[in-house]
């Protein structure tokens, strides 16, 4: 259940791409064929109540913290009984069967993109090492004004961890995402974090066009208004990700994280407010 969409589940179709698909009896097939795959092959009540139990045992929370995620997993109470709650796997088989009332769908309304103004743009090239936890490097890129911003990472290392490596899981395959902080010596320190994306097969020696949002660049500065502290100045549209050999993409070992990464892009300049 989404608390933020009532009524939206359990075929949540709160994107316009997913409803119009569910729209075409093909396709509304196959997404019902690949439910019920998946609650023969994957979902298994015992196993997941026995994570919950795991989960609530490492955390020390009490099991009321826990009831709502058991009763989404296998029911609970009896039937015509105050506080009864059917489990997942029996939502998701009736309305496959057209048993369950109409689902709302929260989408968002289609609106004409205005391509009357050219996209603003900006050339970023990097150059960026990071070897047995040293960080150096720059990125350099114009801001909207066109004033030349260089930021330098060897300086913000002084305070922050200037190359952070992480990978996430979410999607498959898995991407990694390199954090890269530097600062602006020319105004007064100012910092900036351009995020690359590449998706982790592909996270070899070699060269790697911008595509989607699986291998891209974030541009962000520092706005301690906005939420989280950041603010999206920019996003990649063009270019090409190099990595070159050294530590953990290249031969000879290395801590985790170790990199030579050139970048050559073009990005697109998010919308301004005025």
């Amino acid at each position: 259940m989404n608390i933020f969409k009532p009524n939206s589940g359990p075929l949540y179709r709160n994107i316009n791409i997913a409803s119009r698909l569910y729209g075409i009896e093909q396709y509304k097939i196959q997404y019902h064929n690949t439910i019920a795959e998946y609650l023969d092959s994957i979902w298994d009540e015992e196993v997941l109540l026995e994570e919950v139990n795991r989960i609530e045992g490492l955390t020390g929370e009490p099991e009321s913290a826990y009831t709502a995620m058991r009763a989404f997993i296998s029911g609970m109470g009896v039937e015509g009984q105050e506080g009864y709650v059917r489990s997942q796997r029996e939502r998701l088989i009736s309305a496959i069967g057209g048993l369950e009332p109409d689902q709302t769908g929260y989408l968002i309304d289609d609106v004409a993109l205005d391509c009357t103004e050219p996209v603003a743009t900006t050339n970023l090239t990097a150059s960026i090492q990071s070897n047995g936890g040293a960080d150096t490097g720059t990125f350099t890129f114009s801001n909207l004004t066109g004033q030349s911003v260089t930021a330098n990472l060897l300086f913000a290392a002084f305070e922050v961890d200037a190359i952070q490596y992480s990978v996430s899981d979410i999607t498959l395959p898995s991407v990694v995402s390199l954090l890269l902080i530097g600062v602006d010596a020319n105004d007064e320190f100012k910092p900036y974090v351009l995020q690359v994306f590449i998706e982790e097969p592909d996270y070899v020696v070699g060269d790697h066009v911008l595509q989607g949002f699986a291998t891209n660049l974030l541009l962000f500065d520092v706005d301690e208004s906005a939420p989280g502290g950041f603010r999206t100045i920019a996003l990649g549209s063009a270019g090409t990700i190099t990595l070159n050999p050294i530590g953990s993409i290249g031969e000879g070992g290395g801590a985790e994280g170790d990199m030579n990464m050139t970048i050559n892009a073009e990005l697109e300049f998010t919308k301004v407010d005025n």
